[in-house]
């Protein structure tokens, strides 16, 4: 994984958890308690976001969804100028050829999505020591 996309997804995951804290309005927290307990929902989002993307990625690697975007291109192929009409005329033979290519899973997502759930975890460990 290269050092950008770390950063973009860390700003991502940060960016999604600013924003929740600013809806829920952080600044005005009263406790510490009250603090924690936006800080543990804000990053738990954006971790069950990445991590279903992540099973969305690992899905897709794994060839779920070749019959949808083979059935969808066949649909759109007639209207649309300029795609390809008979490049595949069997499923069969747009299969074998996505298996050719070789196809990935991208782990940033399990990763990060991980680390975004550690850390609401953290929080919220915080949160339940918190003095009332």
């Amino acid at each position: 994984m290269k050092k950008t996309e770390w950063l973009i997804h860390g700003g991502i995951i940060l960016v999604i958890a600013f924003l929740f804290c600013l809806s829920r309005k952080i600044f005005s927290a009263a406790t510490p308690r009250e603090l924690f307990h936006i800080l543990t929902d804000a990053f738990t989002i954006p971790g069950f976001l990445y991590l279903g993307a992540g099973i969305l990625s690992l899905c897709a690697a794994k060839g779920t969804f070749d019959m949808f975007r083979f059935g969808v291109g066949s649909v759109f192929s007639r209207f649309v100028p300029g795609m390809d009409r008979d490049r595949y005329i069997h499923f069969y033979e747009y299969k074998k050829e996505q298996l050719e290519k070789g196809r990935s899973v991208n782990f940033g997502f399990f990763v990060f999505g991980g680390a975004a759930l550690f850390l609401a975890l953290l929080f919220l460990l915080c949160y339940t020591y918190a003095s009332h």
